[in-house]
């Protein structure tokens, strides 16, 4: 199963503002019909004639808003990078929430839910980047980082804290994290595959992994 065709404007058009990375108009348009491309093909094989054709314009009014195609796929990574980190959990705020709530309550608030207008273009944007990590550095330095670095800076923090708290039952922690980030990685970049996750199960997958986790009752 492909990604959704920008052929359903609707992902874009009705999405706000404050989603737009201070794109409007043409460059709002082009950014998001490259996107589409990008995910539904693959960048190596689409031009800016092709982007340009999707957005009904002239191939060199694209260079009016993007110096060329690399700086499109850069303004993607720049994008992933901006609302991932918007809404990125607070870890102090976590770290209180260990001292005292359910361990597995913790675990399971560090997941990040963007809006349902700027979801599916994240989920485009995943996939868009991972495609490039063989052949590009910082697709592979953007994903590592959003799906590996940081989850498990998350989980080693918070099971660090409810260690050292007695609130949890000895494990080892880096076993864990590695566990839970293979699990996090896949599940993420399986959304808009050709055998995508079902959604249920993959929240299930997550909370059996948090149930592994054995409170002592302090």
């Amino acid at each position: 199963m492909k990604p959704e065709s920008v052929q359903d404007i609707s992902i874009y058009t009705n999405c706000p503002e404050a989603f737009r990375f201070g794109m409007n108009g043409t460059a709002w348009q082009i950014f998001a019909c490259a996107l589409d491309l990008f995910a539904e093909y693959d960048y190596a094989l689409i031009s800016m004639r092709q982007i340009a054709k999707r957005v009904g314009v002239r191939a060199s009014s694209i260079y009016n808003h993007f110096s060329s195609k690399e700086a499109l796929l850069n303004k993607m990574y720049d994008y992933l990078e901006h609302y991932s980190a918007q809404y990125r959990k607070d870890m102090d705020a976590l770290l209180r929430k260990a001292e005292t709530e359910p361990p597995r309550e913790v675990l399971i608030s560090t997941h990040v839910h963007y809006p349902p207008a700027l979801q599916p273009i994240m989920s485009r944007l995943i996939l868009v980047t991972y495609k490039q990590i063989r052949n590009d550095a910082r697709a592979d330095k953007v994903l590592r980082y959003l799906l590996v670095d940081t989850p498990q800076q998350y989980i080693r923090a918070l099971l660090g804290r409810m260690l050292e708290l007695g609130r949890i039952k000895p494990l080892d922690v880096d076993a864990f994290a590695e566990l839970y980030t293979n699990n996090y990685y896949g599940a993420a970049l399986r959304i808009h595959s050709s055998h995508p996750v079902d959604g249920v199960v993959w929240w299930n997958s997550f909370t059996m992994l948090f149930d592994m986790i054995e409170p002592t009752g302090r």
